[in-house]
């Protein structure tokens, strides 16, 4: 249990981390620009192969390409650069740096011909040029990647390009480019390349770095880390513990080893840099503390990581991470580490939003919707919506945005009064998507409640939900079945329906009976993820598919124990495009999962198990198609048109439990061609004991 001097310990702790802080993300960036800048522009204006023939068409090219550098790019900006490029095609532009960005111009508007064409026009230039290698060695590697998806004799010349890149990447470690203080910046360029096993041959690289003279030594020993915490999750799986054998325990552990090491010496060489001690957070949750001279906790890591960088991103993650339960933490620890941020007031920063992700991912993530409700939780959101609403115009999300949130936050904690207030302020301006995304649910749903609450009735809403906290479902059906009858509101009428539909199926559940899962005309009880889904007089639901996507509507009683699901479903099977089934969906281990099954016309059956691990198996698909799901110890048996396709399938730890129930969903998918339908009909559900 955290104590109230335990809380106040860490906040001064951090808080004194935070007076030492020099350094902020603004302050990193901006060395990222120069970086860039340097190494582009400035670079061929400095060294490059100019003539009046291509400088001005060059000049404006390299504007237009160097501030997408670590940036996302999209359409206009992908369009933008090809209109810079396109002038310089007959200009007989030989300069290889000007040449590599018409070749990026090409790539990314998906013309892998011209594109290979100056492509490899750079990397012959780049030999004898005096552009800096830590823009040079981008050619090699991305020449490299165009043959390794090559058909033909192209492909063979892989590994020569990889061998290229990989001697100058080393190279450009020891250069000025990168030596005179921009080995963070270098850094951030390098390492997706020290993830990628099909990029240069990254453990070659990392021994390259070392013997590289003049590099900083830092930049080997951080990748040599990186690429050990990535080779011990690769050798551990993303399996569950129960289920990781000795050997991959072993390399796990053997792993990790070599990155404390590496990790430890990259920050004794420079502890300004974050980047070292944020990734040791992740090796002590692996590997726990080492009894060496640097030994330290997470949290130890952590303030390392922030005294060199006060806002450094992954270590706020990582160590937020760390704090879960099922990493030996607690809600405690997760929501006094978020008011810890919040207490620092650098609303200049991201920090606070830590706070806000805590109170988040506890309710979410971890199943403790408590947490809104804890004593000053609600007064800490009003001080986080308070001061992020006096920021400047323009500064982060929409004040709209916020207030939506901020309503969510409010209905969550029921303080229902301020839902009002804030729904009342908010008018037809609520972002439902934001709501939606945040909170699972329905952002009218949650008005509904705070009538509900506050109404007539409202003194036996709240001793309705009072039942529902304390699990006892058949008393909550009751009851609000009750207020269901009694109630004159039309507005609070969304919310009742919704609870009883819920309770019914869950009722239900506690018997062996047949209950019917399919949507009621209302939806009460469902979440719709789009589309148009209707509900026939016959009782059945179908979805009519406009576009190439994925459409879910989820039920959401809680779905406890062992159980039969049963139903049927249509689909055209004349196409090979269009997919249906059902999802069971459960908040368990690592992140929110599914597993599915259904049918694709013409293609094959699908059946995905706990941690999306997808298996197939050829099934022809009929217009009219029934299935059988039955799950008891959390193994499942499944059959569609009476063939079984789910045998014992082991369904992930905590499957239908109280900390992660199973909820059941309606899918349905197009990946082509016209508009299509999927109907679904007498899906029902019982109850094994």
């Amino acid at each position: 249990m955290v104590t109230r001097a335990m809380v106040a310990l860490t906040l001064l702790v951090l808080l004194t981390a935070v007076a030492a802080a020099q350094t902020l993300e603004s302050d990193f960036q901006e060395q990222l620009t120069q970086f860039h800048k340097a190494t582009t522009l400035d670079a061929y204006k400095e060294v490059g192969t100019r003539d009046l023939a291509w400088d001005g068409a060059a000049l404006k090219l390299l504007w237009a390409y160097w501030p997408m550098l670590g940036g996302t790019v999209d359409d206009a900006g992908r369009q933008k650069l090809l209109d810079a490029a396109k002038p310089l095609q007959t200009t007989g532009c030989t300069d290889p740096l000007v040449q590599y960005v018409v070749s990026v111009a090409y790539r990314m508007n998906g013309d892998a011909v011209e594109g290979e064409k100056w492509l490899r026009q750079a990397v012959e230039g780049y030999r004898t040029s005096r552009y800096p290698k830590a823009r040079a060695w981008w050619a090699p590697e991305r020449l490299a990647e165009f043959c390794r998806h090559a058909e033909g004799d192209k492909q063979q010349e892989t590994a020569q390009w990889e061998k290229l890149s990989a001697e100058w990447l080393a190279q450009a470690a020891g250069e000025p480019a990168v030596t005179g203080g921009m080995q963070r910046a270098f850094w951030a360029d390098l390492q997706p390349t020290v993830l990628d096993d099909n990029a240069c041959k990254p453990d070659e690289l990392v021994a390259a770095l070392l013997d590289t003279p003049g590099a900083d030594p830092w930049l080997a020993h951080i990748a040599a880390g990186e690429r050990n915490i990535n080779l011990a999750w690769r050798a551990r799986t993303d399996k569950a513990g129960y289920e990781v054998t000795p050997e991959q325990w072993e390399g796990f552990e053997k792993h990790l080893k070599i990155a404390r090491q590496h990790l430890v010496q990259a920050w004794k060489l420079h502890p300004e840099y974050p980047e070292a001690p944020s990734r040791m957070i992740t090796v002590v949750m692996g590997a726990g503390e080492d009894q060496g001279a640097e030994a330290t906790s997470t949290r130890g890591w952590f303030d390392r990581a922030v005294k060199a960088q006060f806002d450094y991103a992954p270590a706020y993650s990582s160590y937020a991470w760390s704090l879960r339960p099922r990493w030996g933490g607690s809600y405690e620890e997760m929501v006094a580490f978020g008011l810890e941020c919040l207490n620092t007031g650098r609303f200049d920063t991201r920090v606070p939003a830590y706070f806000w992700k805590a109170l988040h991912d506890a309710s979410i993530h971890e199943s403790y919707p408590e947490v809104w409700r804890d004593e000053g939780a609600y007064a800490n959101v009003v001080r986080y919506f308070e001061a992020l609403l006096a920021r400047p115009p323009g500064t982060g999300r929409s004040p709209e945005a916020l207030r939506t949130l901020w309503l969510g936050a409010a209905s969550q904690a029921r303080q229902y009064d301020e839902v009002l207030r804030l729904a009342g302020e908010l008018g037809d301006r609520i972002d439902l998507e934001a709501f939606r995304k945040e909170f699972e649910c329905e952002a009218p749903l949650a008005i509904s409640e705070a009538r509900a609450a506050t109404g007539p009735l409202g003194a036996d809403v709240r001793k309705a939900i009072k039942l529902c906290d304390d699990d006892d479902i058949k008393a909550a059906a009751a009851a609000f079945n009750e207020l269901l009858a009694r109630n004159q509101d039309p507005q609070v009428r969304p919310y009742l329906r919704n609870r009883a539909e819920t309770l019914r199926v869950e009722n239900a559940l506690e018997g062996t009976e047949w209950v019917s899962l399919q949507p009621p005309e209302d939806f009460a009880g469902f979440g719709l993820s789009g589309g148009l889904w209707k509900v026939a007089d016959d009782g059945s639901v179908s979805i009519t598919m406009p576009a190439d996507l994925g459409w879910w509507i989820t039920c959401e009683a809680r779905i406890r124990g062992d159980y039969e699901l049963r139903g049927e479903f249509d689909l055209d099977s004349t196409r090979d495009d269009v997919g249906a089934g059902m999802a069971l969906t459960y908040i368990a281990g690592w992140w929110p999962g599914y597993s599915a099954f259904g049918l694709y016309t013409g293609v094959h059956s699908e059946k995905m198990a706990a941690g999306l691990l997808q298996d197939r198996t050829a099934a022809p698909p009929l217009a009219h198609n029934t299935f059988l799901v039955r799950v008891r110890d959390r193994k499942a048996d499944g059959f569609i048109n009476d063939k079984q396709f789910l045998a014992g399938v082991e369904l992930a730890e905590g499957w239908g439990t109280p900390w992660g129930p199973t909820h059941i969903a309606f899918y349905a998918v197009k990946t082509g061609g016209p508009e299509a339908t999927v109907r679904f009909s007498n899906v029902e559900i019982r109850g094994l004991r």
